[in-house]
């Protein structure tokens, strides 16, 4: 829901979402841990979530003007 509003905030419009059950296969919830690429290539993320959608959306909105 959340990566949803983030898309709805950068195009400026709301989304249609429809909720449907969980698929047997869907996960509840995940524990994303970069503390391995951390530890092993110094890796540290320097964009937010935020931003990046927000990026993902110029980007996007630039390569389909063209």
């Amino acid at each position: 829901i959340h990566f949803v509003s983030l898309l709805e905030q950068a195009l400026g419009r709301k989304a249609l979402v429809e909720m449907l059950p969980p698929q047997p296969t869907e996960m509840e919830a995940t524990c994303a841990d970069i503390s391995a690429a951390r530890a092993a290539f110094g890796y540290s993320p320097r964009v937010s979530l935020e931003e990046g959608v927000a990026r993902l959306v110029a980007w996007h909105r630039e390569w389909a003007a063209q």
